[in-house]
């Protein structure tokens, strides 16, 4: 929700600080999915038709909370290994996605 222009609680220039912060601290962010401007994250956010999608929109939603201070980066950085593993079953990418899915608020 927060994600559109102007339609959220938080501020567009503070999603755009948070999606900063993100790629600096994340490994999947943006080099991967390229989700550095609103549109883009938006996008990412809503991909949710194969594993891949599915984790990469779960890590996002999980790294933009940790952006605004709601949880650690633990589930994250184990959850963005299996990400970036080449050889990661789509099994792996379910259970990493609900796992990340579990901390998200």
């Amino acid at each position: 929700m927060e994600i559109h222009r102007s339609s959220g609680t938080i501020p567009d220039a503070t999603l755009t600080c948070y999606l900063k912060l993100i790629s600096k601290s994340s490994k999947v962010f943006p080099e991967l999915t390229k989700a550095s401007s609103l549109g883009k994250a938006y996008r990412v956010l809503k991909n949710t038709k194969s594993g891949k999608g599915k984790l990469d929109s779960a890590l996002l939603a999980g790294w933009l909370n940790w952006a605004h201070g709601t949880n650690g980066t633990t589930t994250l950085t184990a959850s963005e290994k299996v990400r970036l593993s080449g050889k990661s079953s789509a099994a792996a990418l379910k259970k990493a996605a609900k796992n990340v899915l579990k901390t998200v608020k």
